[in-house]
């Protein structure tokens, strides 16, 4: 009866409605030259955005789909899974160049901090926990942690870490000494989305209950909110435009600016917009459930699709 529950529930933790197949997760990286995506069927996609191409598609890396990924300073891909582990990957390769272990249950949100070459994860076991990235070894655990692990959020300027939970939780820690600083509720909604901006030192939070909201990230008070029409299942700050993006539940993205006012809406597609990730230069990728991966050109206001679903040529198991 367990495990059935288990089933039952285990696409729906990252996001508010996963696709019970599907792309979900996508990063970009730091030299805008590589795109993965991957999801809960566990293959990972490499993309090739100088020339356009599908380079790789690395299978069973996890054992589970794949909840959270994002690129190292040495475009190693960074992956964590429901299988419980955190891999570093080599993309040329496919090799597993190393992985940390010691969670308990699903590992939902990574976080990598290049200047001291850290590691920072969020479980459902309850834990957020900082590795040294270069040996692997847990240099601390906080537990008692509520809530699911939405996103974590490394702010550099600050030396902070923002680790957002699904229940409302915002815990900020040092990002050195890993030191509890602040703890923040946003009462009876659960988030869906959750991005730092930079130009402005705030929080864009967005609940289940269609509301947006931007806080100050020092003392948390509310700079504004506004009623959705749809509400937003992601988000990403676009630095090189000074815009922050949302992608809704009706496959659109909403593109506000540093006042936090809506400057233009993006038709992409008739999907629910679950990641969106964006290059150096200001374009967004965003992949649908099948495997389609949509450049969106933000000053022209336009998408199209730049990569179709991969076949199987290209698959390296591992």
């Amino acid at each position: 009866m367990k495990k059935f529950i288990l089933f039952i529930f285990i696409f729906s933790l990252n996001f508010i409605s996963h696709p019970i197949y599907g792309y979900y997760v996508a990063a970009v990286s730091d030299d805008s030259k590589l795109l993965a995506v991957a999801g809960t069927d566990k293959d990972i996609n490499i993309y090739d955005l100088n020339q356009q191409k599908a380079c790789k598609i690395f299978s069973n890396i996890h054992k589970l789909g794949i909840r959270d990924m994002l690129f190292d300073s040495n475009n190693n891909l960074i992956t964590s899974s429901s299988d419980k582990s955190i891999k570093v990957i080599n993309v040329e390769s496919g090799d597993t160049i190393k992985e940390f272990l010691g969670h308990e249950d699903w590992v939902l949100a990574v976080g990598y901090i290049a200047q001291s070459n850290s590691l920072v994860s969020g479980s459902r076991d309850g834990t957020i926990r900082l590795w040294d990235y270069k040996s692997g070894e847990l240099k601390s655990k906080i537990t008692a942690f509520e809530g699911d692990v939405r996103t974590i959020i490394y702010v550099a300027e600050k030396n902070l870490i923002v680790v957002v939970s699904e229940t409302g939780i915002i815990d900020i820690f040092d990002s050195t000494s890993f030191k509890p600083l602040k703890k923040f509720s946003i009462k009876d909604v659960k988030i869906t989305s959750a991005s730092y901006i930079s130009g402005n030192s705030s929080l864009a939070i967005v609940t289940n209950k269609k509301k947006l909201l931007f806080y100050n990230i020092d003392d948390f008070k509310v700079l504004k909110e506004e009623n959705l029409e749809h509400n937003f299942l992601s988000s990403v700050e676009v630095k090189s435009k000074n815009y922050i993006v949302f992608g809704n539940e009706s496959g659109k993205v909403e593109v506000y600016n540093l006042s936090f006012s809506k400057v233009k809406s993006i038709n992409v597609g008739k999907f629910k917009i679950h990641s969106i990730a964006s290059d150096k230069f200001g374009n967004l990728y965003i992949p649908d459930k099948n495997g389609h991966i949509f450049k969106v050109d933000i000053d022209r206001g336009g998408s199209e699709v730049i990569f179709t679903p991969p076949d199987n040529k290209s698959k390296v198991t591992k």
